[in-house]
């Protein structure tokens, strides 16, 4: 029975952070087509690092939890956070 309450709250916070990701991906992707073509890569980074702030946090917070309830220190989910923001910042441009 405590294993079904901890796979029901591990799926729960997997179904936070896919929500708070969905919001984060939608206002990224508004904001990048707000952005002209011509925009150089250093505005697009700043503008990117600057708009939606506040589904970003939501995001990174849901996915540090994820991370923590599979085991990884707080050190290691923000490392893999950071990598992940990385990662979409480079697909982006």
């Amino acid at each position: 029975m405590f294993s079904l309450l901890i796979l029901g709250a591990a799926t729960a916070l997997v179904a936070e952070a896919d929500a708070r990701n969905m919001d984060y991906v939608s206002c990224i992707f508004s904001e990048a087509r707000a952005v002209p073509v011509e925009v150089d890569d250093d505005i697009f980074a700043r503008h990117w690092e600057a708009s939606c702030t506040q589904e970003r946090r939501a995001f990174e917070s849901a996915f540090i939890e994820v991370h923590l309830a599979r085991g990884d220190s707080r050190e290691a989910a923000e490392a893999r956070w950071s990598g992940l923001q990385q990662r979409g910042l480079e697909r982006l441009i």
